[in-house]
């Protein structure tokens, strides 16, 4: 069985962590990018344990939704951030809370059954 927790701590800490360096305007450095691709990793990582298809599916919805907000980050910096999704940080906001609250609930399930 593929052990993901690790993975979904991760991912959890990084969004979040990314939302407040773009909320609080922060500008673009080198250690972001790496975190944002090691969330990816994480993400796929997550998808491969394939349980739970249902909430697989949100979790990666969800997931992507988020991703278009980071990318416009790591891809242009505030600036192209903002170009594409200004006076939008509340909608960034809602879909990082989505995805917190999808993790939560694969993190809830009893990954680790009894024989």
């Amino acid at each position: 069985m593929l052990d993901v927790e690790d993975s979904l701590r991760r991912v959890a800490t990084t969004v979040d962590h990314h939302y407040q360096h773009i909320a609080n305007r922060h500008e673009f450095m080198r250690a972001w990018a790496v975190q944002f691709e090691l969330a990816y990793t994480d993400f796929r990582v997550i998808q491969l344990d394939g349980k739970e298809h249902e909430l697989l599916e949100r979790f990666t919805a969800t997931y992507d939704d988020v991703y278009e907000y980071e990318y416009a980050f790591a891809a242009g910096g505030l600036e192209g951030f903002d170009a594409k999704f200004s006076g939008r940080l509340d909608s960034y906001k809602s879909d990082v809370d989505l995805l917190l609250g999808t993790i939560s609930e694969i993190q809830s399930l009893d990954r680790h059954p009894q024989s």
